[in-house]
């Protein structure tokens, strides 16, 4: 039998342990009185810890006056005499995204992810316009109700103020889950900017059924984030599965640098609703365009072009940067940075190009040195790509020819 606090057991009956979370432990639990199903987080807090038990009471309090539909509902909080803080929620009866995942086992649908994301976003530019960042944004955070299929929020446990600390560490130990963590999380900090990175994870995970980080040693994913060392929808999805300009979206909320993200959560939401409105394209068919249409259509073209928005020209400008990067040759870095030449991602474009001539100049000097079939032929491609991963080969090819040309001078 579980037992917990007296004063818990007092208004509630212990249904049963669902598991470990942020907070502490976790229970499902029916009120006596109102007889509700609710979600009960515990977490022992001793009474010399004033200042916790008061951020705790603060926070809770901030939590219990939320009401949004995609926002689980905060229904009690408490410190008890016995010391334990606890925090009752309402019980949300479906499952999260981490048990949609295990039970489907594929990516889900690119539709069906754009519905999430929005869903998520609702929630969390309400906490951020409250001065509240989550924190915690994962699959298991994400709840799919089984009544109607909307998204809830759930777990404020670790969320804190805007205004207030947004330390992120404990005693040296990282708060949250290193997996959907933004860089900045890492080195102590976080503002709404880092649940969208934490969601862009989500949503790369859902799209891909795959992390976008496989270590699963903690400090090799910190350093993959903070580095912005992910693993791109190139590798993750090399069927193409995933919409280009889908992946564009992801890899915006997903750019190692906040300033360079979706600066709200409204932002990111119309990149996306954007995707959803976008009409297909109608039949072509063969028309006859006079000087004068064309000069017009000139025209208005520049009209709107002026109009871009900078999100729309970073869409552009990512699905290039995609396309460049599958193509990865010569003349594809240099159509980007063509198009893109104050990208801040020219200078990697830049060493991209580089390492794309090298590849060239070396593939060119390999065939004209096997063309030779001479020793001095094979010495000029060892002396030019000192460290090219075919130097063994190359060396081999080097003596058989000396060893050839050695044969016929006798």
């Amino acid at each position: 039998m579980i037992r917990l606090d007296r004063e818990i057991e007092a208004k509630y009956e212990i249904l049963a342990k669902m598991g470990e979370g942020g907070f502490g432990s976790v229970y499902k639990v029916r009120h006596k009185v109102f007889q509700e199903i609710r979600v009960i987080k515990t977490a022992k807090m001793p009474q010399s810890e004033t200042a916790e038990r008061a951020r705790f009471i603060s926070e809770a309090k901030r939590g219990y006056h939320f009401r949004h539909e995609g926002i689980a509902r905060v229904l009690d909080f408490e410190v008890t005499s016995e010391g334990t803080a606890y925090i009752a929620m309402e019980f949300i009866d479906g499952m999260n995204l981490r048990e949609l995942l295990a039970i489907s086992r594929q990516p889900q649908e690119p539709e069906r992810v754009i519905d999430i994301a929005l869903q998520t976003l609702a929630a969390l530019a309400y906490l951020h316009e409250r001065g509240v960042v989550h924190r915690d944004i994962s699959p298991d955070n994400l709840m799919l109700a089984r009544a109607d299929q909307r998204i809830k929020l759930i777990d404020l446990g670790i969320a804190k103020s805007i205004e207030g600390s947004l330390s992120l560490t404990l005693d040296g130990r990282f708060i949250g889950k290193v997996t959907y963590a933004s860089p900045e999380q890492f080195g102590g900090g976080a503002d709404p900017r880092s649940d969208l990175y934490s969601l862009g994870i989500v949503m790369y995970e859902l799209l891909t059924a795959q992390r976008p980080v496989t270590s699963t040693d903690p400090r090799a994913v910190m350093a993959a984030h903070v580095m912005g060392e992910l693993r791109s929808f190139h590798d993750a999805d090399p069927e193409g599965r995933v919409p280009a300009n889908l992946r564009a979206v992801v890899a915006r909320a997903l750019r190692r640098e906040p300033a360079e993200r979706f600066q709200s959560a409204a932002e990111f939401a119309a990149a996306l609703q954007s995707l959803k409105e976008r009409a297909p394209l109608p039949e072509t068919e063969v028309v006859e365009i006079t000087a004068e249409d064309l000069e017009a259509m000139t025209a208005r073209h520049a009209a709107q072009m002026a109009r871009v928005t900078e999100a729309q020209r970073r869409e552009l400008e990512e699905n290039d940067w995609c396309d460049a990067a599958a193509a990865d040759t010569v003349d594809a870095w240099r159509l980007f940075l063509e198009k893109h030449a104050d990208s801040p991602q020219a200078m990697a474009a830049r060493m991209r190009l580089a390492a794309a001539e090298q590849a060239a100049a070396e593939e060119t000097a390999w065939a004209e040195a096997a063309k030779s079939g001479t020793s001095a032929g094979w010495s000029v491609y060892l002396q030019r790509f000192t460290k090219s991963h075919r130097r063994a080969e190359a060396e081999r090819r080097r003596a058989e020819a000396e060893q050839e040309e050695a044969r016929q001078r006798r």
